[in-house]
């Protein structure tokens, strides 16, 4: 009998401390059957309190990710579950955190939309502001406040990436995806709305 059928032959739990002897041990392969057994539950974890199947999915991938980057801190001793479902709930605190602060920044995006309104509602340039308001809602959620914060409050790649808890990079992707989906309904603005051209970079 090869080393694979012998543990399948384990009974579950015997088979799961093997597999967390030979991941403490250096495998990946054991790793990988540990992420296989667990997977599910840790998705289901995040799907009842997001409802929102690709950030469960992303979510979960990131529990193995710091499970495996901090598998030496794992007590041998322990339940691994457990362990996993702390991992989850402190990844969810912190998505709620962002939550809450995306919120708010809508809010204040939202306020200073309706003051600029009130206050241009006579000025010539108020037609574009309401064009690239309207092409930025026509584009998916997810860009909707990098690109109101980048092209409608004129805020830095930094400050964008601060509010949001992103990485510059990751701000510059949204920005440079998002001013694409902008390209057909503002094909005569585009210049102005961006006269650097970094997000095309």
């Amino acid at each position: 009998m090869n080393r694979e059928s012998s543990a399948l032959a384990l009974p579950v739990e015997d088979q799961e401390r093997k597999w967390l002897r030979l991941a403490l041990s250096g495998s990946a392969e054991a790793f990988e059957r540990l992420i296989t057994r667990h997977e599910d539950a840790v998705r289901a974890f995040f799907w009842s309190r997001t409802r929102d199947h690709e950030l469960s999915e992303e979510l979960t991938q990131e529990v193995f990710v710091r499970a495996f980057e901090g598998l030496e801190r794992f007590d041998p001793d322990g339940q691994f579950e457990a362990w996993l479902y702390g991992i989850a709930h402190h990844l969810e605190l912190q998505w709620r955190r962002q939550q809450k602060v995306q919120r708010k920044a809508l809010e204040n995006v939202a306020e200073s939309n309706r003051i600029r309104k009130e206050q241009s509602a006579r000025d010539s340039e108020q037609p574009v502001y309401q064009r690239v308001l309207g092409a930025i809602a026509a584009c998916p959620a997810n860009y909707h406040l990098p690109l109101t914060l980048r092209y409608v409050d004129q805020m830095t790649y930094e400050e964008i990436a601060a509010l949001l808890n992103l990485s510059p990079g990751q701000v510059k992707g949204l920005l440079y995806r998002g001013k694409q989906m902008l390209k057909e309904r503002l094909a005569d603005l585009l210049d102005g709305l961006d006269e650097s051209g970094e997000d095309l970079q």
